[in-house]
């Protein structure tokens, strides 16, 4: 393949597909205006694209619904893979484990990360309306509780009665408090301490 040939190959792969472009758009749309504000033609605003562009993708709203969770999934599963290469072979001290979750932390609630955060927060409030699409979701918690029992386990910390549940919990409220509450929130020193004390209590 000539290289004038390999290099527009190249940039085509790198290149968003239409989906993704419209998902993650939709995922903005989401995040500023919740459930409510996520129509077609909110999403062709939020992508450059012209009117009708999202509706010939996904002719109704509960499909595009379905696909801005999916997308999510995909973008949260990927958060999970870093954080996961991330963590270091073997064991671990508590001091390290809290600084990489208040590290974690840190970047869910990033101006790089934080609209989807935001996001997953507009997707929980619509499960509670809509049960039925929790399914999906649960796979990026079940992959979270799973890294979580790792963790501890290298902490030498059982992970029985809840224990990894209780640190996503306490990872989630952190979240939770660091988007919506900013100028109260705790600092990333603050949290690793609360962090580290509440490993503590589980050892």
């Amino acid at each position: 393949m000539p290289p004038n040939e390999m290099a527009k190959k190249a940039d085509l792969d790198n290149t968003p597909s239409r989906r993704d472009l419209v998902t993650d758009a939709a995922i903005t749309v989401l995040a500023e205006r919740g459930a409510k504000g996520l129509t077609h033609r909110a999403v062709d605003a939020a992508a450059g694209l012209g009117e009708g562009s999202t509706s010939n993708l996904y002719r109704t709203r509960e499909s595009l619904l379905m696909a801005v969770i999916e997308r999510h999934v995909e973008r949260e599963l990927e958060l999970l893979n870093a954080v996961e290469n991330a963590v270091p072979e073997g064991r671990v001290t508590i001091p390290e484990a809290a600084t990489l979750i208040a590290a974690m932390i840190d970047h869910l609630i990033s101006p790089d990360h934080a609209e989807l955060s935001a996001a997953r927060y507009e997707l929980f409030l619509e499960i509670r309306r809509r049960p039925e699409l929790y399914e999906s979701l649960a796979t990026v918690r079940a992959g979270f509780i799973s890294l979580m029992n790792e963790l501890l386990t290298d902490l030498g910390i059982a992970t029985s009665h809840g224990n990894s549940a209780a640190v996503l919990t306490l990872i989630e409220g952190m979240t939770l408090e660091g988007l919506f509450l900013a100028s109260t929130a705790l600092s990333t020193d603050q949290r690793k301490h609360q962090i580290a004390n509440f490993l503590g209590s589980l050892a």
